[in-house]
């Protein structure tokens, strides 16, 4: 795991630090609680764990912990972290469906007793590095509807869910759920209602051998807000999901992984221009932090993810004039560019800051020191 990005917190007094100090994240903890408010008024009665993959700062674990959430983890590494922070092992599922023997047999030391699985392989593998553990089979789901695709890669085919949990009770497993996921920044309310009326014929049958699971997990997906990708609320989604429930043979715990919505909109990018640059095809605005070391979904490959940009610090300002530009990051690669025909003011000019907005999920775990830009320090707001 990447060595934390330096954080420091601020006194009550400076509730915003000067924008002249750029480049920074801004981390509002305030933020996390209400997103985890927002998932437990939505889906009443669900357990709601943290994808730690999104973002896995000390400070956000700590905010996420405080907030009374589990946590979904992907790796040993990002299992100790959140057990050096204190979380309890009792707080943590295992959630990646392939994992290494030595990762789980580490996290069973440790009291980590839920794990996925999607394979014949892994199940057997479970059995000898996790012996009477518990275990739910992620099985493949429609995640044609999101910006990023995942079930390429994971997921049971439904047709064998079934044997996969009963070659778990016959090794000595806990046979405890069924999984999916629905891919990362969904954009349909129905996905995970869709999801879960997928798995109820499995529940129904193995009801009928006498096998009770104990949750239904829903995953991740749940979109954040960026340019072009409105919210969709979490009320709207649990409709779809409950009413899929209620076609299940008996109550079953549902569970809810998610990472994105959670930490998305807690934190802000301040950057400084360093070069206005007028070339054919328009204006170039080359920032000190890029794809690489800060914005790593603005990548065309990455589904290009379009964040919220204005000037910092001209809040009460008219705007002036508005002129779209191209924002770019430091390094030499071509591919370091972060948007394109932006529309900020027409005066925009080296010394200035941009402020981005909703840079929470997926930029610093990410960020890296390609060409020696490194990431920018994370800086917690007190309240």
């Amino acid at each position: 795991m990447r060595s934390a990005t330096p954080s420091c917190a601020f006194a009550p007094s400076d509730r915003r630090p000067d924008i002249q100090d750029a480049p920074f994240f801004l981390f509002d903890p305030a933020e996390v609680r209400a997103a985890i408010d927002e998932f437990g008024a939505a889906f009443p009665g669900a357990g709601v764990y943290y994808a730690v993959k999104a973002n896995y700062e000390p400070a956000v674990l700590r905010a996420v912990a405080e907030a009374g959430c589990g946590f979904e983890a992907a790796s040993w590494p990002e299992v100790e972290a959140l057990l050096g922070l204190g979380i309890a092992p009792s707080r943590i599922i295992y959630g990646t469906a392939v994992k290494p023997r030595s990762h789980v047999r580490a996290a069973v030391r440790a009291g980590v007793d839920r794990f996925a699985a999607d394979s014949i392989e892994e199940i057997a593998m479970l059995a000898e590095a996790a012996p009477g553990a518990r275990v739910f089979v992620r099985v493949k789901a429609d995640d044609s509807h999101s910006v990023f695709q995942l079930n390429t890669k994971f997921g049971a085919d439904r047709g064998s869910a079934l044997e996969l949990l009963l070659q778990a009770k016959a090794l000595g497993l806990v046979p405890w759920g069924l999984s999916f996921n629905v891919g990362s920044q969904a954009t349909r309310a129905t996905d995970w209602g869709d999801g879960l009326r997928s798995l109820v014929p499995i529940v129904h049958h193995l009801h009928r051998l006498g096998v009770e699971l104990g949750i239904i997990n829903l995953g991740g997906g749940f979109p954040a807000v960026y340019e072009g990708h409105p919210a969709i609320p979490l009320s709207e989604i649990a409709r779809y999901v409950y009413a899929a429930a209620s076609e299940l043979p008996y109550p079953i715990e549902l569970v809810v992984e998610p990472g994105r919505r959670i930490v998305a909109n807690a934190i802000t990018l301040f950057s400084n221009i360093v070069s206005r640059v007028a070339r054919a095809d328009g204006t170039w605005l080359f920032l000190d932090c890029g794809v690489y070391n800060a914005l790593f979904e603005a990548l065309s490959c990455q589904g290009r993810t379009r964040y919220p940009v204005r000037r910092a610090g001209g809040q009460g300002a008219p705007p002036g004039p508005g002129l779209p530009f191209h924002l770019a990051g430091p390094t030499g690669d071509g591919l370091d560019v972060v948007a394109r025909d932006v529309m900020l003011p027409a005066d925009m000019a080296v010394g200035d800051v941009l402020e981005f907005s909703n840079v929470g999920a997926y930029t610093l775990s990410l960020a890296c020191n390609f060409n020696g830009f490194s990431p920018p320090p994370l800086r917690v707001l007190a309240r």
